[in-house]
């Protein structure tokens, strides 16, 4: 009959419908499901990289100090050994002046 026939015709539209709107219901879950998924990988990507610049800032902190700690030792080695060698001079003059003084003590007594 016509009526069950337009009846019948109306639930297949309405769930053709409903299917419908299920289908894009559950496409825009998905799209907004991939969205946060692609920001959490930005945000993860982002402290990544982060942790690498800070990592490196630290290494050239440490490679710095280290630099300055190896030139200061170089410094204080350099400075020990000008004072070693004064030193050594001076004691050689010493050494020297002496030796000059008692030549001429000697001279003076046997003249």
């Amino acid at each position: 009959d016509q009526e069950t026939s337009k009846k019948m015709m109306a639930e297949a539209r309405r769930q053709e419908a409903e299917d419908q709107q299920r289908r894009e219901a559950e496409e825009a879950e998905a799209e907004r499901r991939r969205q946060e998924e692609a920001s959490r990988a930005e945000e993860e990507a982002r402290r990544s990289e982060e942790a690498r610049l800070e990592a490196e800032r630290r290494r050239q902190q440490q490679e710095a100090k280290r630099r300055e700690e190896e030139a200061a030792r170089r410094r204080e080695e350099d400075e020990r050994r000008r004072r070693e060698e004064e030193d050594r001079q001076r004691e050689q003059e010493l050494r020297r002046q002496q030796e000059a003084d008692e030549a001429r003590r000697r001279e003076e007594e046997l003249a």
